[in-house]
């Protein structure tokens, strides 16, 4: 018969084997169901993705979302009635963050171990100046010092440890600051260039917009947009026609217009070839730099509609400077600048021979129209990225939310009531910031806007439920209570919104609701106290 000893130590070999055999198949299972697509808390009965959106394959992870979302209401947490739009403002930026790295990477662009050390030795060297600055003394600066950190390299040492916890977002930063470098070095502009900035256009521009050829209440699909703006497009084609065969501007402007009893042409615009771009687009505003005085464009697709432009006059209107260089004199005691069209040969201020070249004011504005066009690359490579970008939301409320944006309401308002069967632990779901108030509002938003208002009002209550005094969902009562024609009860919520604390922009909410219960005096009121809250929170040096 086995000993005590014996049998002990069998026992703990069994259990250490079965622990580890137990280990194994937790992993696997967690594994598998991560793999799948989504988490389950315990008891909780709200499944949630890992990932809460994925761009051209890359995903954004949820700890990824949650952190930043946390970071973003630190300083203030939103009402019902703003969270899922803070919520989709988080996820943007984390869509366009993805962006900016994906297009870092197919450029080489990448942050080295000493771009980070540079940019946080610079860090450091900024925030010891600014704490610097805050004393009026350098001893109490340095009492401070040695108080804190025991010596000044002790406390560039904190810095720097902090700095380097937190690096992630110094490499963003830089990975962006690169990016945009690379971007801007790509734009070159030549002399032809800097004299189209410095021309001024005469136009009469048509627009033929798109708006006007959409069904109604189709408005929100995305089908209807595109066919609309295809008809706008061949309409603009055909009045295009109809001037090439010599018909009267004046007819073709005023079918453009929609007035049929049209006196006189457009009056003319000045614009600038930036305001073109700005307008037209840069292919559409090189189309009209180059016609010829009383020439028409060819249709010009904006996002408003369809364009045709006639150019009426256009006239180069160069600085009075330009043809100036700038001059120093290289005296140590002198040092004195000035522009001149000719080549001096001394200083104006002491007669001193030696004088250098500085800059030339050609140049310098060409370098400003550079910097000022690569921004603009800038910008149009975001939007592109952005436009062209394949984003898939795995995450129910934030699906619902993108869905709602595009104009899809049945299918936002089906997303939102799968998240609410979802929700039994409402802890878990707080935690990691899905809220039923706000699932609630929002549902109340989206059935308002199709007319059903008494399903409006149980969606709206139910978030007042979780909320109480909640302004945001407070004002959505008031308001679905005057589209029923409720004005008592209506006005009744209203005045727990007025007898409140709401910001200026609820107040003038309050106003236009208050007017559309009929009562003007109370509408004023609230307007008046929303200009007093403005005046007050604006700060007094900008007044003075």
């Amino acid at each position: 018969m086995p000993s005590l000893r014996r049998t002990r130590k069998m026992m703990q070999r069994n259990l250490i084997r079965f622990t580890l055999w137990l280990s194994i198949f937790v992993i696997f299972v967690v594994g598998t169901f991560t793999t799948f697509g989504f988490l389950e808390g315990p008891a909780t009965g709200i499944n949630l993705s890992p990932s809460v959106a994925k761009v051209n394959g890359w995903d954004i992870s949820r700890e990824e979302f949650e952190k930043a979302l946390a970071a973003h209401i630190a300083q203030r947490r939103p009402e019902a009635g703003d969270w899922m739009e803070v919520k989709q403002a988080v996820l943007d930026e984390l869509i366009l963050d993805t962006l900016i790295q994906q297009e870092a990477q197919r450029r080489g662009v990448r942050v080295t171990g000493a771009d980070l050390e540079q940019f946080i030795d610079l860090r450091v060297q900024l925030e010891m100046s600014a704490v610097r600055d805050r004393f009026a003394k350098s001893k109490a600066f340095r009492d401070f010092i040695r108080d804190r950190f025991g010596s000044l390299n002790g406390y560039e040492r904190a810095l720097k440890d902090q700095y380097w916890q937190n690096r992630w977002q110094d490499q963003k930063q830089i990975l962006f600051n690169k990016l945009m470098t690379s971007v801007m070095e790509e734009v070159t502009v030549t002399d032809a260039d800097l004299e189209r900035s410095y021309t001024r256009y005469r136009i009469q521009p048509l627009l033929i917009d798109w708006i006007r050829f959409l069904p109604k209440g189709k408005e929100g699909l995305e089908e209807e947009r595109k066919k609309a703006e295809e008809r706008a497009l061949e309409r603009a084609k055909e009045l295009r026609q109809r001037l090439g065969k010599g018909e009267a501007f004046l007819s073709v402007a005023a079918e453009a217009m929609g007035q049929k009893d049209l006196k006189k042409e457009p009056a003319p615009e000045t614009v600038s070839f930036e305001s073109l771009e700005m307008r037209f687009g840069e292919d559409g505003a090189k189309v009209i730099a180059q016609l010829k005085e009383g020439e028409v464009s060819e249709p010009i697709k904006t996002p408003a509609g369809a364009y045709l432009v006639r150019l009426v006059s256009k006239k180069v209107e160069w600085p009075k400077d330009i043809d100036t260089v700038r001059y120093q004199c290289e005296e140590q005691k002198c040092r004195h600048t000035w522009q001149a069209r000719t080549e001096p040969k001394e200083c104006p201020k002491c007669r001193s021979k030696k004088i250098k070249k500085v800059s030339d004011r050609r140049e310098e504005l060409k370098s400003q129209l550079r910097q000022m066009k690569g921004q603009q690359r800038w910008f149009q490579l975001m939007e592109r990225l952005r436009r062209e970008a394949q984003v898939e939301i795995y995450d129910w409320d934030l699906m619902a939310a993108d869905r709602a944006r595009s104009g899809q309401r049945e299918e936002s308002l089906q997303a939102y009531r799968e998240v609410l069967k979802q929700i039994r632990d409402e802890t878990f779901a707080r935690r990691h910031y899905i809220l039923p108030e706000a699932i609630y509002y929002e549902m109340g938003r989206l059935l308002a806007d199709e007319g059903k208002y008494e399903e409006a009002e149980k969606a709206t209550r139910r978030a007042l439920e979780y909320t109480g005094e909640d302004y945001s969902v407070l004002l959505q009562l008031g308001h679905i209570l005057l589209k029923k024609g409720n004005k008592e009860a209506a006005l009744k919520v209203l005045q727990r919104v007025s007898s409140g604390s709401p910001q200026p922009h609820q107040r003038r909410q309050l106003a236009i609701f208050y007017e559309e219960a009929g009562r003007k005096d109370l509408a004023q009121k609230e307007r008046k106290e929303a200009e007093r809250m403005e005046k007050e929170s604006v700060p007094s040096f900008l007044t003075q």
